[in-house]
């Protein structure tokens, strides 16, 4: 039985009418963050237009959803090597950003199920890495991430100055397929990216 299908979440690509739930959810969750991320640095004019694009096109990549009761109540947002906001630093890499799960969400799988969808939905399309920047100070965040055969990659960081210092980290596709994660959606009305 797949993972999605004993979840009570429903999974499936956002559209531009999710956009002010998205929003909201971002700026809730950030909020909890190490030094409280102020709005105006999640909802900021790049990531706005960042985020437009993928609920606009799907060549520049997705932006996954999760739903309970109707309700958004988690996202992530999976760009393409190419695509502006990408934030990818390794060659033929696709990029994670604003995994956000709602608070009253937390410790029910809804990230790892999240992930898991991106993770597929990156290397059917030859993919052959995920990089994801994780704020500094963030133990359970990395643990979510390591777990998953990610690598910590020095190389990848970056710093935002007063706002946060972020670290790299990377999943290669081999890694993840020899480490029997899924290189394949659990079974979801997604549509490849």
């Amino acid at each position: 039985m797949s993972e999605q299908a004993r979840s009570p979440f429903q999974i499936r690509c956002a559209d531009f009418s999710d956009g002010w739930a998205l929003a909201q959810l971002l700026i809730d969750c950030f909020k909890d963050m190490p030094g409280g991320a102020p709005s105006q640095a999640v909802l900021n004019d790049a990531n706005r237009e960042d985020s437009r694009a993928l609920l606009t096109t799907r060549e520049k990549g997705v932006i996954v959803i999760a739903e309970a009761e109707g309700e958004i109540c988690g996202t992530v947002s999976l760009f393409a090597t190419h695509a502006a906001g990408s934030e990818v630093w390794r060659h033929g890499g696709y990029g994670l950003r604003h995994l956000a799960v709602a608070r009253e969400q937390r410790g029910r799988g809804l990230g790892r199920l999240l992930l898991g969808q991106a993770e597929a939905l990156a290397f059917e399309r030859g993919a052959n890495c995920l990089c994801v920047h994780i704020p500094a100070g963030s133990p359970r965040l990395a643990a979510l991430f390591t777990t998953r055969g990610y690598l910590r990659d020095p190389s990848g960081d970056f710093d935002r100055g007063s706002f946060a210092y972020w670290e790299g980290y990377y999943l290669p596709a081999a890694k993840s397929l020899s480490e029997g994660l899924s290189a394949e959606p659990a079974a979801s009305p997604l549509s490849p990216v």
